[in-house]
């Protein structure tokens, strides 16, 4: 289950190139980064987080380049260790990062100094492509939008401290979750239509775009199996299509049909990062 409490959307800045100079963009002030100690008590893969002027996480590479580019591992082109490391018989390798903003810059630049730091410590190379591919097209039904706008969201209690924010799509609080097994799908919440759709590309066999037009915040209560889905990781049993845990648990495509909604084949420019060369270890601290 992943629970989203408090997630805040970053603009991602098209780049063409992560190495060299970004436009107008600063840099961290300071940065401490290195494979992360296995022999520590400190946990192992906490996430990514931004906390009050500072970047931090114990994760791998390929979180970093997400949170940088704002593009999922499968929309990526590169080397099998940092991408798809089990599958070639590799461990994922953590880092522990600690990065602080310089004065006067936001959680807007995270991006962007996350690009310099992996071009300056990781010799990232890499650029940006275009590629028309097979989509499944988020569109309104014939009938309308059969969806309610969701609420404004409380103001934050002043009292208690800011939560930390994840370079996530916005949304207020909800959750999402995806079973393995059975390839089952609960989105609960209020959610943009993008985020609805970057939920749905996590495990559909495509990418989903959003072509609705809706740029609102909608409460979404949505319980669907996805059947064609982009990967299922090794030793993950799935559940027979008969089974009574999931018999009567409807299709994505027909479920998202209950909110108004219809997925339709398509084909679309998808974009992906090509990375062009990197290195595992960082330069020293």
């Amino acid at each position: 289950m992943y629970s989203l409490p408090s997630i805040l959307l970053v603009a991602i800045t098209a780049l063409v190139s992560a190495y060299g100079q970004e436009a107008k963009a600063p840099a961290f002030d300071v940065v401490s980064v290195k494979p992360y100690d296995l022999t520590s008590n400190r946990p192992g893969n906490t996430g990514f987080h931004i906390e009050e002027g500072r970047v931090y996480c114990n994760c791998a590479l390929s979180l970093m380049l997400q949170n940088a580019y704002g593009l999922r591992p499968y929309r990526m082109i590169g080397p099998q260790w940092l991408l798809n490391p089990w599958d070639t018989g590799h461990v994922p390798v953590l880092y522990q990062l600690d990065a602080r903003f310089p004065e006067g810059a936001t959680i807007h630049d995270v991006p962007a100094m996350m690009r310099i730091m992996l071009a300056d410590r990781f010799h990232l190379r890499a650029h940006r492509e275009f590629r028309n591919e097979p989509v499944y097209a988020l569109r309104i039904a014939p009938g309308g939008l059969k969806l309610a706008l969701s609420p404004p969201a409380a103001p934050p209690d002043p009292s208690l401290p800011p939560p930390p924010i994840f370079l996530f799509p916005s949304v207020t609080p909800g959750s999402f979750s995806m079973n393995g097994n059975s390839g089952e799908l609960k989105v609960h919440g209020s959610f943009t239509m993008a985020t609805l759709v970057w939920f749905l590309s996590t495990d559909m066999d495509r990418e989903v775009v959003d072509q609705t037009g809706e740029t609102g915040t909608f409460d979404i209560q949505l319980d669907a199996r996805i059947l064609s889905r982009r990967s299922v990781s090794a030793g993950i049993q799935q559940w027979a299509d008969d089974d009574p845990r999931v018999v009567n648990v409807p299709s994505i495509f027909s479920e998202i049909q209950r909110l108004g909604l219809r997925l339709e084949p398509a084909r679309a420019p998808v974009e992906h990062l090509v990375i062009d060369s990197v290195e595992s270890t960082p330069t020293p601290n």
